[in-house]
Order: C-alpha cells, then structure tokens, then sequence
C-alpha cells in the first residue's frame, strides 16, 4: 500500500513539474522572440527549468525517509512530465484552421 502511495504522488509531482517546465519553455519562446538578448533569456532558463526538474525528480526519487533512492518512483515522474507535455501540446499548439 505505501509503494502505490508513492507512486501517486510521484505522478503528481511529475505532473506539476512537466507543467513548469514546459510551460516555461512556452513562456520563454514567446519572451525571448522580443527580448533584445534572446539567448541569455533561453539559457537562463533553460538552467532554471533543468534545476527545478532535477529537484524534484530526486525529491520524489528518495522520499521522506527513505535509505535508499527508488528509481520507479522517477520513472512514474518521468512519465507524469510527459503527459502533462501532451496535455501543454494540445492546449498551446498550433489551432487548426
């Protein structure tokens, strides 16, 4: 029972995190098209999406006292991020004419 519990939360967490990071990769394209420096406001963040998403993959990975680091438990996150992508795609892609 708590191993389910954890991989719920896992896909929570690898929901929300695939949210910030590519909708801040969306948010950033449309910045950096009118930044006067659109490869500092690419790099920038870019660093930032990569640390958040590698705090919380690990965060999720290890959990609240646990000794030993759970690799399913990322790999659940891994593919939250990856629906919550296909769920950004369709809401913010290209509309059909």
């Amino acid at each position: 029972m708590r191993d389910g519990v954890w991989l719920a939360i896992a896909a929570a967490v690898g929901l929300v995190l695939g949210v910030v990071h590519y909708g801040g990769l969306w948010w950033t394209t449309r910045r950096a098209l009118a930044s006067k420096r659109p490869a500092q406001v690419m790099l920038a963040s870019y660093a930032v999406r990569m640390v958040i998403v590698m705090a919380g993959v690990y965060g999720v990975m290890v959990g609240f006292g646990t000794t030993q680091p759970r690799w399913e438990r990322a790999a659940v996150a891994i593919v939250g991020m990856l629906v919550a992508r296909t769920l950004l795609v369709r809401r913010l892609g290209p509309k059909a004419t």
